[in-house]
């Protein structure tokens, strides 16, 4: 904020979404809060409120991701509305470690590895992060040095999310045990960065090469690739066909690899009723006609029938 006439920032809007999750008195101060800053920086408050997150499924891992598509939901609504270029998140390089790990122990490659970045495009969403090299505690000095008050979310001390795990006792052991643990961080997701820039550039082209129509791919040119190269193009035309490109988590991607580079047709019930379709020369994302049967990691299922 003050630095946007010297960023040529025309217009600035503060959202905010509620995801219910919390009891009502906290949720109350937080808008208030935010209420007093939209008005002391003359800035449009938005806020919404989730519907549904809290629902009890046993996983924690799945309230953090439907909390995350609410989140993107409502950045994406907003930024159509309010004609906003760009949508500003305040991550710093500590949230930047915690999910580093947080997709290591999920048993990511390098682009989980190294998902948090400066500037992307997330469903056609620009979202930008400039706050990504500064940590924590540079941040709360800064702010300390310069009158600004910050407001904290309960639940970033909640242990039952594995990120607030790795936040309050795995980070701070790391950094007892190995002096520089913050830079050396910084420098392996930087070089996964940079990797994973060469595949996913790689992926394009071969997704160019496998392209049938709009939601089908070659099998036979597909199988000429590494199992990495051929997973990526699956969750890229994922993407790109309406899917969230996660195929439902790593085992089901590992699943629909193996199938593709097998003998026999099969089909693949992903996440959000769509299917996969494993055809002698084809392969095609679906959108199914059966509601809540997509099939998650744990339980990844794959149909298979012998090809004539």
């Amino acid at each position: 904020h003050r630095l946007r006439k010297h960023l040529s920032i025309k217009k600035m809007v503060l959202l905010h979404l509620d995801h219910g999750l919390r009891a009502a008195a906290e949720r109350r101060a937080d808008a208030e809060i935010l209420r007093k800053l939209s008005k002391r920086l003359h800035v449009p408050l938005v806020i919404s409120r989730a519907r549904g997150l809290g629902r009890d499924d046993g996983e924690s891992s799945g309230l953090e991701a439907r909390s995350r598509a609410a989140r993107f939901a409502f950045f994406g609504r907003a930024a159509r509305k309010y004609k906003l270029d760009s949508i500003a998140a305040a991550h710093h390089h500590d949230d930047r470690i915690e999910t580093f790990f947080l997709f290591l122990l999920r048993g990511s490659g390098s682009r989980g590895l190294s998902s948090l970045r400066a500037a992307e495009t997330v469903g056609g969403l620009r979202l930008i992060r400039p706050l990504l090299s500064f940590t924590r505690a540079e941040i709360a000095q800064y702010a300390e040095s310069n009158g600004i008050d910050h407001h904290e979310d309960i639940t970033n001390r909640d242990p039952r999310f594995l990120r607030n795990k790795i936040r309050i006792e795995l980070a701070p052991m790391l950094k007892d045990w190995q002096p520089g643990f913050s830079k050396a961080m910084a420098a392996s997701i930087d070089s996964l960065e940079s990797e994973d820039a060469v595949l996913s550039d790689l992926t394009e082209s071969v997704l160019r090469m496998c392209l049938v129509r709009r939601t089908g791919l070659n099998r036979k040119e597909l199988c000429r690739w590494p199992a990495g190269i051929i997973a990526r193009v699956l969750q890229e035309s994922d993407r790109r066909s309406g899917g969230s490109g996660l195929l439902g988590g790593h085992a089901q991607v590992n699943s629909a690899v193996k199938a593709i580079v097998g003998t026999s047709d099969a089909s693949l019930n992903l996440s959000g009723g769509r299917i996969l379709r494993i055809h002698k020369d084809a392969v095609v994302f679906h959108r199914g006609g059966h509601r809540g049967r997509g099939v998650h990691a744990r339980s990844a299922c794959i149909k298979q029938t012998t090809t004539r």
